[in-house]
């Protein structure tokens, strides 16, 4: 590559140092919004994306180098981003499956930010040296949060913006299993560097048998100058180093009490055991299959032993915790799961849009289902995916997770041993984040984790494309989009350069807006609603600035006002009925962004009893609300709470 100019060496400068920056996301709390452990990670890692990718499109096409590679991989994340937009419109609510909610801050709009990162990655990071420094850094950042979980066990349990579920540690994530799914991965990766570290890079040419030990030994030292030793001692470090992050990993997984990535670990296990029986043609790649074969099946009949004889370990303890008392939430996930099957039946080709969930889950409720705690998720993402985007997002899901491991297989094959082992590791650790994310939720951590990987994969996959076979071309499309004759005009890099800045002002006006009103629900949570309406109203107007997220204040309104309906009428009927208003305008906005949100109809129906018991001309207005919560969640314990005795 041509030596860099100055503008492009600070461009790539700076896309470095946000690589680096959003390493950082899982250690990102917002105490002064709602959901601090959601919002502020979702919104730090969209900004630096952002900026990175207003980065990148200058450096792009400024340096032909930097546009994106042809890559299969890429096509396929397209087509699920496609798909997953098409099903969004398709859905029952099309704000909600774009911009989520404040619980979750995912959907359309959350996918595209981690499609543009993937791309900016693939393009920016080519070579095997700037993927080691970047695993590393991140293996790095896992060893810190490692050891804070360490930390808030045995020192500081009590300190403020850690997690602490009873006997199961969080940390900064916010869920217990999120740290699970975190440290498992760089566990794994960390013994791939580990493991190759021991493999020589050459195996050295043997001596002449007519030497004698004494020369062969004054050779070697001639052939060891300080730089070799200096080289040794920075390679024992890299040991102590990568050892000591799956040694603390492994002790905060531990510590974290969490099923799924442990069920991860196990698979990542058993898919090393498999490669290397595909792979493996020597003396040491069988042993090695022996041992992790022997591990895995170890592992799996441990955990089968005590998930049904959690007394054998002794209480009080990490696996104790593990095992027992949790029967309950293996069957709220299955139950879950069959609600989601259900869903899918109904709407079996594009299904009720991405983050659409909730509606299902009031709709096919039975049983179990209807009576436990409300899920907006599958806690699947086999059964996420079929629900809310149908057969064609499992289809695209499914294609894009086959052909990685396609790729992790076929560019491995053609490896040296030594080569192979990071490979191998990597597509390891992302069998394992697969099995983890069919027991639990997604978060903006394991998005990074999963592209990180993904987009490692995706520079394995550097192949020349087939000839004929334009449309894998993205390069050449890119190119014929910019060319290089049109960026040499100074209007043309102006044009360029302005719509480059506005859009990335344009989304960071928006992520400022969503934070402000998130901040404002805060505040609108510990205003009083009798004693403070004024205090409560000017809140909710700021809580709803961002209308596409307005839906979560709007139900805590509705809650307030529920809550403390009686009093505020008591103290002044004038403030009661100016409320009032207020909340019959925004509950018609509420139905009109999701007209299927059966838990909007319940808070509803909830408020209009409450009101009707001064107000009487409001008791039709609670029945329909009713009636029509009753026909959306006809099996949910909210719903049948409310049906009079």
């Amino acid at each position: 590559m041509p030596q860099l100019r100055l503008l492009e060496k600070i461009l790539l400068y700076g896309i470095w140092t946000g690589f680096a920056l959003i390493l950082l996301t899982p250690f990102v709390v917002t105490p002064q919004t709602i959901f601090p452990y959601v919002v502020g990670k979702a919104l730090y890692s969209r900004v630096i994306i952002e900026i990175v990718f207003g980065f990148w499109t200058l450096l792009a096409f400024l340096r032909p180098a930097f546009r994106p590679p042809r890559s299969r991989l890429l096509i396929l994340f397209a087509i699920i981003l496609g798909v997953t937009t098409l099903a969004a419109f398709y859905g029952v609510s099309v704000q909600r499956s774009f911009w989520s909610s404040y619980e979750r801050m995912q959907g359309v709009v959350d996918l595209i930010h981690w499609f543009l990162f993937t791309v900016v990655l693939v393009s920016t990071v080519r070579t095997v040296r700037d993927w080691r420094i970047l695993l590393n850094f991140n293996l790095g950042f896992s060893l810190m949060m490692a050891l804070l979980a360490v930390g808030q066990k045995y020192y500081f349990s009590d300190a403020p913006f850690l997690i602490w579920d009873l006997q199961r540690v969080g940390t900064t994530l916010g869920n217990p299993i999120y740290l699970g799914m975190y440290v498992m991965v760089n566990i794994v990766v960390a013994l791939g560097f580990l493991a190759q570290s021991f493999i020589p890079v050459a195996t050295p040419a043997a001596s002449p048998p007519s030497e004698s030990m004494g020369e062969r030994r004054r050779k070697r030292n001639r052939m060891s100058p300080p730089a070799v030793t200096l080289a040794r001692l920075r390679l024992q470090i890299r040991r102590i180093f990568w050892g000591s992050v799956v040694l603390i990993d492994l002790w905060a997984l531990g510590l974290t009490a969490s099923r799924g990535p442990l069920a991860g670990l196990v698979t990542a296990v058993g898919f090393l055991a498999v490669l290397s029986i595909v792979l493996g043609n020597t003396r040491i790649a069988r042993v090695a299959t022996v041992g992790l074969t022997s591990l895995l099946g170890a592992g799996f009949l441990l955990t089968l032993l005590l998930s049904f004889r959690p007394s054998l370990f002794p209480p009080d303890t990490v696996f104790s915790s593990l095992f027992s008392n949790r029967s309950s939430g293996v069957w709220e996930r299955l139950a879950g799961w069959q609600v989601g099957l259900k869903g899918f039946a109904d709407k079996p080709m594009l299904g009720w849009g991405p983050e659409n969930y909730i509606v299902i889950s009031g709709r096919y409720a039975a049983g179990l289902s209807g009576h436990m705690p409300l899920f907006d998720n599958a806690h699947n993402k086999l059964v996420e995916e079929l629900t809310t985007k149908g057969l064609f997002g499992l289809l695209s899901y499914l294609s894009l997770w086959t052909f990685t491991f396609c790729v992790v297989a076929r560019a491995a094959r053609g490896m040296d041993f030594r080569e192979r082992i990071l490979t191998l590791f990597v597509g390891a650790a992302l069998a394992g984040h697969f099995v983890q994310n069919q027991f639990a939720l997604s978060s903006s951590t394991g998005s990074l984790q999963y592209i990180l990987l993904l987009a490692f994969v995706a520079n394995l996959e550097r192949a020349p494309a087939p000839a004929g076979r334009r449309w894998v071309r993205l390069r050449h499309i890119f190119e014929h989009f910019a060319p290089t004759d049109l960026f040499r005009h100074n209007v043309a890099r102006a044009v360029i350069a302005a719509g480059t800045i506005a859009l990335v002002g344009a989304s960071l006006l928006a992520n400022h807006a969503i934070y402000s009103a998130a901040s404002a629900i805060i505040r609108m949570d510990v205003a009083d609603v009798a004693n403070s309406p004024d205090q409560l109203r000017g809140a909710f107007q700021r809580a709803t600035d961002f209308k596409p997220l307005a839906n979560d204040p709007r139900l805590l309104l509705f809650e307030k006002v529920t809550e403390r309906w009686d009093v505020l009428r008591a103290k002044s009927r004038t403030e009661a009925e100016q409320m009032l208003a207020l909340v019959n305008a925004e509950a018609v906005a509420a139905l009109e962004d999701e007209p299927e949100n059966w838990q909007i109809y319940v808070s509803l129906a909830k408020l209009y009893r409450v009101v009707s018991a001064s107000a009487p001309e409001y008791e039709d207005v609670a029945r329909r609300y009713l009636e029509k919560s009753l026909e959306l969640a006809p099996r949910r314990i909210e719903a049948l709470e409310l049906v009079p005795s």
